[in-house]
């Protein structure tokens, strides 16, 4: 919801997640570049509400990833679960 172009150190950036055409209550994880060596290590974690809307706040120049996930335990022959993600990747000055 927010324009990562216009995005500040030390603000506030909201979004909305949507799944299926319906907003998605899920965890939100958010990091930049630099922020550890050790994988899936994130600077800064929250949830969406009800209405799929979920702020995270920037802490750092760089260049950020916010990623969120929807699993499906619907398993079949190949699989067990699906999980499907989505990637926000911008650049904060």
């Amino acid at each position: 919801m927010t324009d990562p172009a216009t995005v500040k150190i030390n603000t506030e950036m909201e979004f909305k997640v949507i799944y299926d055409g319906k907003p998605l209550s899920t965890e939100v994880y958010a990091t930049y570049d630099g922020f550890s060596s050790t994988p899936n290590t994130y600077a800064y974690f929250t949830e969406c509400n009800d209405q799929g809307v979920a702020k995270v706040i920037i802490t750092h120049p760089g260049t950020w990833m916010v990623r969120v996930q929807k699993k499906l335990e619907v398993p079949t022959q190949d699989y067990d679960s699906h999980v499907m993600r989505a990637v926000l990747v911008f650049e904060v000055n």
